[in-house]
């Protein structure tokens, strides 16, 4: 929900000097200047499509000056060109390869196109070829950050302070970075000496928000987003971040009129539908479409509010991912399923997270009518003999979410962790999780059994189905935040929720209740990147639940 911490390395259009080829007519050479001077006033003045035919001319007539394509790449990163822009820059850079700025531009072409090692490599060169320079400094710090390498990324940020410690942007993307691996005090404090230097800097003051939001300090965060719009009145990542205070507060009238923002926010992909918006009152003979948006758990989350959409349309379709398709189906959602980018025919429309918003009177607070979400029962049997042979107190355990999810470092736990349950007398653990965090199972102590079914969950039968009629089977689910809690909380199985200091809006900040899912209970982190006390308690609450169990 949150933008990419670093700001964009910017691509400095300079003013190159003038050290062209030499010509055998003195009048070739004036008429060559004075064309590369115009070309140069109209690209500085913005009228790229004047100047680009002019620069175009002048490498007909000199293809080996490096300058004009140079600048004719920086006009192409201006109309926003880049693939064409990076053709000529890395013609720049071949006749100029001693020039530390056209590495240094071809790099920033390099990683808006995401070609992480190739602008890595530019920018690595380019600081070679300079004299200590905080751009070239931060440039590189950015591109370290792209490649993963975190702590040479904050060292050339730490250089380029060095060099110059009133350079906000440096200060700026420091701050990110710190943001980005869990040091949020310092991030706060990076933050507010780029302010210091810019105070309307609307992005700084944005940034500096989602650290006070991480800390978590509410009303610090709520200052700052409303300072960003104070600078930049169309700002819509800072209202859907005010909203998200305002959700975590349980202020459900302010939260989700502001969270309606989110569909203006950059990058955020939702269906583009031509028919219009529906308005939550009721449609009789028109049809209504609730589509889905961003991952598998809003979806699993926020399905039943189909329940109170479904009596106020003539007829009603709704687009989910198609892995959710088996599941949701089986759960009674089967009529009114289509396939996510399958074409639709409707008269209104609703992305399914605006349903609270759009329906605010009848669903504004959370709402809960029951488990609405329902395993197959026929793999319910199949699963019965397996896991009834295990015996002893079945919990299911996931301990990691999408790695590719920005916040993931946070939420995910070592699977070692988790060795403390299996001492609980009685105790079997049963391994929910998918994906890349299944690698991690040769981390658990060689004395810890965790029971592993491997590929033969969900494979061929469509996301969750196997899992789902395995959690039928088990005592409890134990996991951190991922799709798995909104599976269990929308089956009412008993789920355990692990939870980072600052967790998703939907949990807000205290308590061992959600009214979202009754049959859940939520474990908090007191201190970010610390679970220890977390799995302490909940191995003494484990063992009571047990002892209760077996009374």
């Amino acid at each position: 929900m949150r933008p990419q911490p670093g700001r964009s390395a910017s691509v400095k259009t300079g003013r190159a000097d003038l050290n062209f080829p030499k010509c055998k007519k003195s009048i070739i050479l004036a008429t060559f200047g004075e064309l590369l001077n115009e070309a140069r006033r109209l690209l500085g003045a913005g009228r790229l499509e004047q100047a680009e035919p002019i620069y175009r001319q002048l490498l007909e007539a000199v293809p080996e000056a490096a300058e004009a394509w140079h600048e004719l790449g920086i006009l192409h990163v201006q109309a926003d060109r880049p693939e064409a822009a990076a053709e000529c820059l890395q013609k720049a850079v071949a006749l100029a390869p001693d020039s530390a700025a056209y590495h240094s531009n071809l790099g920033a072409v390099h990683r808006q196109l995401k070609r992480t090692v190739a602008a890595l490599a530019c920018f690595q060169r380019a600081v070679q070829l300079s004299s200590p320079s905080p751009q070239l400094f931060n440039n590189l710090g950015l591109a370290l950050k792209d490649a993963g390498n975190e702590d040479e990324a904050l060292a050339a940020y730490d250089d380029a302070l060095k060099v110059r410690d009133d350079y906000a942007n440096g200060h700026f993307n420091r701050a990110n970075l710190l943001l980005t691996i869990g040091r949020v005090d310092e991030a706060i404090a990076a933050y507010r000496r780029a302010i210091e230097l810019v105070p309307n800097d609307a992005e700084a003051h944005y940034r500096l928000g989602i650290a006070h939001y991480d800390e978590p300090q509410l009303d610090a965060a709520l200052a700052c987003w409303d300072r960003a719009l104070a600078l930049r009145p169309h700002y819509p990542e800072a209202r859907r971040n005010r909203a998200l205070v305002w959700l975590r507060r349980e202020d459900y009238a302010r939260g989700w009129a502001e969270w309606e923002s989110r569909l203006e926010c950059e990058g955020f992909v939702t269906r583009d539908c031509p028919q219009p918006r529906w308005d939550g009152a009721p449609v009789p003979g028109r049809t209504l479409l609730l589509h889905a948006e961003q991952g598998l758990g809003d979806t699993l989350h926020f399905i039943r509010y189909v329940e109170l959409a479904r009596p106020l349309a003539g007829a009603l379709k709704v687009e989910v991912q198609a892995p959710l398709i088996p599941l949701l189906a089986n759960s009674g959602y089967g009529r009114w399923l289509v396939r996510q980018g399958d074409p639709v025919q409707c008269d209104v429309h609703c992305p399914l997270l605006s349903v609270p918003f759009t329906l605010a009177e009848r669903g504004g607070a959370p709402y809960w009518n029951g488990p609405y979400l329902v395993p197959d029962p026929q793999r319910v049997a199949a699963w019965e003999r397996r896991l009834g042979a295990i015996g002893g107190f079945k919990v299911g355990i996931v301990w990691a979410g999408n790695p590719d999810h920005p916040n993931d470092r946070f939420r995910s736990v070592r699977l070692a962790e988790f060795a403390r349950l299996a001492t609980v007398p009685g105790v079997r653990l049963v391994s929910l999780q998918k994906g890349a965090g299944r690698s991690r199972l040769a981390e658990m102590p060689g004395d810890v059994q965790v029971i592993d079914f491997g590929d033969e969950l969900d494979e061929s039968s469509g996301a969750f189905m196997d899992t789902a009629a395995v959690i039928r089977h088990l005592d409890l689910v134990v996991t951190v935040d991922t799709a798995m809690a909104h599976l269990a909380g929308g089956m009412g199985a008993p789920v355990w929720l692990l939870l980072q200091r600052s967790p998703d809006w939907r949990w807000m900040l205290d308590g061992q209740e959600t009214p979202w899912y009754p049959s859940m209970r939520l474990f908090r982190q007191r201190k970010l990147h610390e679970w220890d006390a977390v799995f302490a308690d909940l191995a003494e609450q484990l063992r009571q639940l047990v002892a209760r169990s077996t009374a």
